[in-house]
Order: structure tokens, then sequence, then C-alpha cells
């Protein structure tokens, strides 16, 4: 078995407020990716070379979070 992790990106969600000047932005929440463990299992039977992937997700990612006046 190899095992890795990969990293889930964040997304920017974005809302309007009055609170800021027109054409302002201002971040209310920074995002951060989330981090996945992958594992693969190789087999090799007569010849045949398969290979399967699990997954699990060891922190999801937290969405960025931008106000625009």
């Amino acid at each position: 078995t190899e095992q890795e992790t990969v990293a889930l990106p964040f997304q920017t969600k974005t809302g309007l407020t009055h609170r800021l000047r027109f054409g302002q932005k201002k971040t209310v929440r920074a995002g951060k990716p989330g981090l996945k463990t992958v594992t693969y299992r190789v087999v090799t039977k007569n010849g045949e070379t398969t290979r399967t992937q699990t997954g699990v997700t060891v922190r999801k990612p937290v969405d960025a979070v931008v106000m625009t006046g």
C-alpha cells in the first residue's frame, strides 16, 4: 500500500454590505485548505496489476468570506 496527503482547495464566497464604500473589499474570514489522506492498494495477480484508491478527509476546507461595498 502507498499513502499520500493531498490538499483540498477552499472556495471564496462573496457578499454585499452597505457598511463598506462602493468598490471597497474586506476579508471577513481567511480560507484554509483541507487535508485528505489517500491510500493506494496495488495488487498483482496473474501478471495483471490493479490499483484501488480510498480517501479519508482529515480536515475539511474552510471557505474564505469576502464582503464588497
